[in-house]
């Protein structure tokens, strides 16, 4: 059981234990209940490239929306994204956000990439950790990284 499912389940028992009223009990579980960050919306101009992209580099499976957007389902456990089309007067990529996909070896990330024509810039060493950086087709900063992988 996970650590959330767990702790809801240990405060659901002691709650009934303690004979909390349902509706204290309810409301007290609202509070308490974790906010995941679980998409981003990307503003760009050619949805469909973009779509591609992450498509085609990172394992996602695109979704068409209303209005034009696309819902990018990540793979596994991994942060969902929206595209929507960059409104008019809007400048492509001027929101300062960096995706991070996470990879234990970054070396041998970037010549994966670069063999499905997706070139990297340079490996950074971080504080223990190195990274490499791009841009998606609508100018958004992507990076790889080794940081998750690295011990404390």
């Amino acid at each position: 059981m996970e650590t959330n499912t767990l702790s809801v389940f240990v405060f659901r028992e002691l709650s009934k234990a303690l004979a909390l009223p349902d509706a204290l009990r309810r409301h007290t579980l609202e509070l308490h209940a974790p906010h995941l960050l679980n998409r981003l919306t990307l503003y760009v101009r050619s949805v469909k490239d973009v779509a591609d992209f992450y498509c085609r580099h990172f394992g996602y499976t695109a979704l068409p929306a209303a209005g034009g957007l696309i819902e990018l389902k990540a793979p596994d456990a991994g942060c969902d994204l929206l595209l929507h089309p960059l409104a008019k007067g809007r400048k492509a990529g001027q929101t300062l956000v960096k995706l991070v996909f996470q990879v234990e070896d970054v070396e041998t990330a970037k010549s994966g990439f670069a063999v499905h024509g997706l070139d990297f810039g340079p490996i950074h060493q971080g504080n223990g950790y190195q990274f490499a950086n791009a841009k998606d087709p609508a100018g958004n900063a992507i990076s790889i990284s080794n940081r998750i992988f690295q011990a404390s």
